[in-house]
């Protein structure tokens, strides 16, 4: 009988030795094990969505607070005229240009 069980498992076709309980306990934990892969899948996607849309929201709310502070700082909502020294205006112009794109 254990010459059988081996030539069976051989080919592949061990089935052929297991009772009508054994085969629909078989079957019904394939669908199970189905099931909790695609369960853990689903899941493995839903934690890279959640970590891709986090770095997103870390990259812009970054960026937009370092461009509301710098006008916020200059306070250019209260006073649109603003006075700097001849020697600061080259890093001032740099600075300007850098940020023209949130003044518009």
């Amino acid at each position: 009988m254990k010459d059988l069980k081996d030539l069976l498992a051989y080919t592949g076709d061990e089935d052929l030795l297991l009772s009508t309980e054994e085969i629909k306990m078989r079957d019904n934990a394939r669908i199970i094990f189905r099931n909790m892969y695609r369960y853990w899948q689903k899941k493995k996607t839903e934690r890279r969505r959640l970590a891709a849309t986090l770095k997103i929201q870390a990259f812009y709310r970054g960026r937009f607070v370092k461009h509301s502070s710098f006008v916020n700082a200059l306070q250019l909502s209260k006073y649109p005229k603003i006075y700097f020294l001849k020697e600061q205006k080259p890093q001032f112009v740099k600075i300007l240009h850098s940020q023209m794109t949130i003044l518009q």
